[in-house]
């Protein structure tokens, strides 16, 4: 018994001091070495491509909304803007400073 625990405790000894072997690649494009490697990198840029063509889409989006919205606000109180002023004219001084000009 005492035998076995010896041997036992001599390849833990010998397992757990030994240095480890560091591992090395090499390939053509990107450290990959396998085709499948290869084609998951040609996957992930055409995945960036997509993603910056929709970001592109979205900005000209923003763009058109912010040129539409500037054609709002004459629009929307165009046709109550005299009511609107006479409302705030009702209103104390105090008030006024909080009340946006129309």
């Amino acid at each position: 018994m005492r035998k076995i625990t010896a041997m036992v405790s001599m390849l833990l000894l010998l397992f757990c001091t030994t240095a480890p072997q560091t591992a090395k690649a090499g390939g053509v494009f990107l450290g990959a070495t396998e085709i499948t490697q290869l084609l998951n990198h040609a996957e992930l840029i055409e995945s960036y491509i997509t993603q910056a063509n929709q970001l592109a889409t979205q900005l000209q989006q923003f763009q058109v909304q912010l040129r539409n919205a500037t054609t709002l606000p004459s629009q929307l109180f165009g046709p109550i803007r005299s009511d609107l002023l006479r409302l705030v004219s009702l209103c104390p001084t105090r008030w006024r400073t909080s009340i946006p000009s129309f």
